[in-house]
């Protein structure tokens, strides 16, 4: 997974743009929604950023703010983990 932002804490905000590595944004975005997470995908009105930062199909963008509980985004990240073992070809939970 690589995570695309400031590396400095205090520069982030409660947006996350990211990509699996080999797999479409947009098929992530779609195996997410499948747990009832939802994200967008594509270029996130910023196509000439993501070619600079190496990510020609896009990304994929989740968005946190004081609605969302910290179970939402552990389930969210768990799914993420499951996904990339899929694509190693290990076992899921």
């Amino acid at each position: 997974v690589k995570i695309s932002g400031p590396l400095n804490p205090n520069m982030k905000i409660g947006i996350v743009s990211f990509n699996i590595n080999g797999l479409h944004p947009h098929q992530t975005a779609l195996i997410l929604d499948q747990y009832g997470i939802a994200v967008r995908s594509g270029f996130h009105c910023a196509e000439p950023i993501h070619q600079i930062i190496g990510a020609e199909d896009g990304s994929v963008r989740a968005s946190y703010y004081i609605y969302n509980t910290k179970s939402e985004i552990e389930e969210m990240l768990n799914v993420i983990r499951e996904i990339v073992e899929l694509r190693r070809g290990g076992e899921v939970r």
